[in-house]
């Protein structure tokens, strides 16, 4: 069961990190994008992330915590797994508070509705995304970490 726990944080945690990096990815080229081109894009072929990003990283979040809670006696891998879940947290309440309004507000215009501050909007989506990439690496590295502190700790009993 151990290593399923690992194994599911592992992998949400990656997918997570690597789709919060696609939207800093995107973010220069976005910039080049004209109001009715950047609503298209955000409305239809990011449509998905949300819901599916969300999902991910709900799944990271409580995989985390079940692994704190069974690494609980040893302090630095404790830690660590107690930072990558503040991590992930601050992830979810940066989407759930801050990115999904953000992405409710663009899902409701139309081509005759975009305001004249769209490009505002799309700068403030894109910092958060910044900030949320950054979380997204600490927490997936600070797991690394451990899995790989363990591994090493295994391997010197031998």
């Amino acid at each position: 069961m151990r290593i399923l726990i690992r194994l599911v944080a592992l992998l949400t945690l990656g997918l997570a990190a690597g789709i919060v990096f696609s939207h800093v990815l995107q973010m220069s080229q976005k910039t080049l994008l004209d109001k009715f081109i950047f609503l298209d894009v955000q409305q239809i072929l990011l449509a998905t992330y949300g819901p599916v990003l969300g999902i991910l990283e709900g799944i990271a979040f409580g995989s985390v915590l079940v692994t704190a809670i069974m690494e609980r006696k040893k302090m630095g891998s404790l830690a660590l797994l107690v930072l990558s879940a503040v991590c992930v947290g601050a992830m979810l309440v940066i989407w759930v508070f801050l990115i999904a309004p953000l992405n409710a507000t663009v899902d409701a215009w139309t081509a005759d509705t975009i305001p004249a501050n769209w490009e505002q909007i799309r700068d403030r989506w894109a910092m958060l995304q910044t900030v949320r990439f950054g979380l997204a690496v600490i927490a997936f590295g600070t797991y690394i970490l451990v899995v790989l502190g363990e591994r090493e700790a295994a391997s010197e009993r031998i």
